[in-house]
């Protein structure tokens, strides 16, 4: 009688546990994600990826999230479900971001990621296969999510996986993101997740969890400085002993570029740009005859 109180109490604190699971974490969980960005695979980098905080919007309670150059989000679970706001003006749409409740064959239409400018804001997937796999002794459901229409970097038949509780193996936050990234300024690859400062997800494509300057071509950058890096008001870019630069521009996070400069006087040793910038990330690339090179800058609030 014992040994069957025994097992009934441990079966019913197993089901308790799977209820209790979010299907993606949120601020309580105390999460935190590290992600691969890489831009024009000239250049890695690690980015540590975790909630700021709970806030009451729109009625509901979302946890809300800080990406690099400045952008925000809000998640929030409704059973199986994630969904997304990209701002806290709640007559702007609300996009679904993961819906673990789906059956082999269902199609769904999940939002594009939280940089996303373009017109396409959402694309239609096929869940195509459910897998059960270990990451690193937590058992989790793994969903194969495949293209079924063509867009730019993600072409009919290209395939993601959602990891149930810890997210997109392309970003956690982008549901899908350019899934082909030879199409792509920027790519990402969630690396690993941990909880409570315990790991709990390893991507199985990769061996641990920083990687930082990867596929990078610099030729001319050791003799190139930029300063100060962060920098608040200017930033000036001093150059040794190489051919006067072609171009000097500025790309920001989604690739865009925002400056630009072909007349440049080195009489002085050194050029001042990005006055005019907003806070956050950016890739300055430099062309000259000796090659090119892409340095990552930041700007800080005043």
């Amino acid at each position: 009688m014992r040994l069957c109180l025994l097992l009934s109490l441990t079966l019913l604190l197993s089901f308790t546990k799977s209820e209790a699971q979010n299907p993606f974490p949120l601020f309580s969980d105390n999460t935190s994600w590290n992600v691969k960005w890489c831009y024009f695979a000239a250049y890695c980098f690690t980015d540590t990826v975790y909630y700021e905080k709970d806030t009451l919007l729109c009625g509901q309670t979302y946890s809300k999230i800080n990406l690099s150059n400045n952008v925000t989000g809000y998640i929030r679970n409704s059973g199986q479900k994630t969904y997304c706001r990209k701002n806290s003006n709640c007559s702007n749409r609300e996009y679904l971001l993961y819906d673990f409740s789906l059956s082999i064959g269902d199609t769904v239409y999940t939002g594009n990621h939280l940089y996303n400018t373009y017109p396409i804001d959402t694309i239609p997937f096929r869940l195509t296969a459910i897998t059960n796999i270990d990451f690193m002794g937590f058992s989790r459901r793994q969903f194969e999510m495949t293209a079924i229409t063509n867009s730019v970097g993600n072409p009919e038949g290209a395939s993601m996986h959602w990891v149930e509780g810890v997210g997109s193996d392309i970003n956690p936050f982008h549901s899908f993101f350019c899934l082909e990234t030879s199409f792509c300024e920027s790519s990402y690859q969630t690396l690993c997740m941990s909880q409570n400062g315990v790991q709990q997800y390893q991507n199985p494509d990769v061996t641990g969890c920083l990687i930082e300057g990867l596929g990078i071509t610099q030729p001319v950058s050791d003799k190139i400085s930029v300063f100060p890096n962060p920098f608040s008001r200017s930033l000036f870019i001093s150059m040794q002993n190489i051919p006067e630069p072609e171009s000097v521009s500025i790309y920001n996070a989604f690739g865009s570029l925002v400056e630009s400069y072909t007349e440049i006087n080195l009489q002085s040793g050194s050029i001042e740009i990005g006055k005019n910038l907003p806070p956050g990330m950016y890739w300055l690339s430099l062309k000259s005859e000796a090659g090119y090179s892409t340095l990552r800058i930041i700007k800080d609030g005043e």
